[in-house]
């Protein structure tokens, strides 16, 4: 086991722990936090299964987790891409004194517009680019002004419905449509208004004010969160935050006061099944076991005229060396070879030993059962056996067969002293008026079948004529 201790092991556990932290961060954010409790809980069971040593389990998971894998990125595509997005972003500079103006200026607005029961969405954009969620809209490039806010929203107004994306001072776009929530965490009293703002918020890290022309309420939603604002000034602090955060290109989410035990519960527990994974994988990739495997043996013979008999037709080899690697080994990756060309005819001892095994890196052959046996060499002599067409059937009346040709007319054969012919597979006469070629195999007897061969196809070229009357 490494050096719990050692400078690249707390710098692998903090990275994971951040990962794991950031991952659930996003995914409660979205709402989606209890599959990947389920999902933690499976992965839980799969690691107390490995080091119990439940075989069972064990299967069933090794033979899913290739196909877990695809669906887990299917299914927290979203999130996958928001943490990388978020990660990978760029922060931009922003003064100070347009910052302060444009919170002034939205505050205003958005208190005024609840005042007079007028609904509005309006979007200051994070770090995540906002181009993939939101339409098009109308582009109007206008410095921001009360007047101007208040004018895009009226009830009269084309594209009042529609939000507006405010980037530092100014109004890039209006009428634009947001993605709807896919969470369940807003009530279904609230209109689409609120679910769009949710639904941006939860995909992206921008801040987005929405107010209920039916209850003149402002309410900020930012990171997957909803906060009711209740006075005026509320908006404007909740913008310097935003913008301070970005200024940090830090990941905290700014929202209702958060518990700093909370907080401190969600850091320990990510940095807990950090080193909880870490540990397994050190564990099952240096853990040394003993493992057997049955392997065919494969024979080297020296001419085609020699003959094994009573072979040994595999091998049981123990094999040690990491968890994971025995694990993953392929058994046809594993070969036990012997070899014959030095031998001739007669009964001859095979000693096995780790010459005759491919062993893969990272193993070690511990044992070989047999490590000998005993093989019979036979010299076995080689003749050309005739081939004759098995015809069926006689040919119309009136014709006959005036010549044939046969190719092959013999095959040379092993081992065949008994046999004085090999006969093709039936041709029909039958139905035959005139000349023809036909294709045909070799009826291989029992006794041959066993024989490493590649028996050719003949082909029998038949003259037919009619007898003149």
């Amino acid at each position: 086991m490494r050096n719990f201790l050692e400078w690249r092991v707390i710098l692998d556990i903090a990275l994971i722990t951040l990962l794991l932290y950031s991952f659930y961060r996003t995914l409660r954010a979205t709402g989606t936090w209890k599959i990947a409790l389920g999902l933690t809980f499976t992965a839980g069971g799969a690691l107390v299964a490995r080091l119990l040593g439940l075989q069972g389990i064990e299967w069933i998971f090794s033979n899913f987790s290739q196909i877990a894998v695809l669906a887990l990125l299917i299914i927290f595509q979203p999130e996958i891409r928001r943490i990388l997005e978020r990660t990978f972003s760029i922060g931009h500079h922003r003064r100070m004194g347009t910052e302060t103006r444009a919170a002034e200026i939205v505050d205003q607005s958005l208190f005024d517009l609840a005042e007079r029961r007028w609904g509005a969405l309006l979007v200051l954009p994070g770090e995540v680019p906002l181009q993939q969620w939101v339409t098009e809209g109308v582009r109007i490039d206008g410095l921001a002004g009360v007047q101007l806010l208040l004018s895009l929203f009226d009830p009269t107004s084309p594209g009042h419905d529609g939000a507006a994306i405010m980037a530092e001072k100014r109004i890039s776009r209006f009428g634009v449509h947001l993605p709807l929530s896919t969470s369940n965490r807003l009530s279904k009293d609230l209109g689409t208004r609120h679910h769009a703002a949710m639904g941006l918020a939860e995909k992206t890290d921008a801040l987005v004010f929405a107010v209920s022309e039916e209850r003149g309420v402002v309410t900020a939603f930012l990171d997957g969160e909803m906060v009711k604002l209740s006075s005026r000034g509320d908006a404007a602090k909740l913008i310097h935050e935003h913008y301070r955060r970005l200024e940090r290109f830090a990941g905290s989410v700014v929202r209702k006061k958060k518990n700093p035990l909370l907080a401190f519960a969600e850091i320990g527990v990510s940095f807990s099944l950090a080193v909880l994974l870490w540990l397994t994988l050190i564990q099952s990739g240096t853990e040394i076991r003993e493992m057997l495997f049955t392997v065919p043996i494969e024979y080297n013979k020296a001419t085609k005229n020699i003959e094994v008999i009573g072979k040994q037709e595999e091998a049981k080899l123990l094999m040690e060396g990491p968890l994971t690697t025995l694990r993953s080994i392929d058994p046809y990756q594993l070969r036990v070879q012997v070899d014959l060309s030095s031998l001739g005819p007669g009964r001859h001892q095979i000693d096995l030993s780790e010459a005759n095994i491919v062993v893969p890196n990272k193993l070690r052959l511990l044992d070989i059962q047999p490590q000998n046996f005993k093989v019979q060499l036979k010299q076995v002599a080689a003749r050309n056996i005739t081939i004759t067409p098995q015809f069926i059937g006689t040919l119309p009346s009136g014709h006959r067969i005036s010549r044939m040709e046969i190719t092959p007319t013999s095959i040379t054969v092993e081992n065949a002293a008994h046999i004085d012919t090999l006969t093709t597979t039936p041709i029909y006469l039958s139905g035959l008026g005139e000349s023809t070629t036909v294709q045909c195999r070799i009826v291989v007897p029992e006794t041959l079948q066993e024989q490493e061969k590649k028996w050719p196809d003949v082909v029998v070229k038949l003259t037919i004529v009619k007898d003149k009357k």
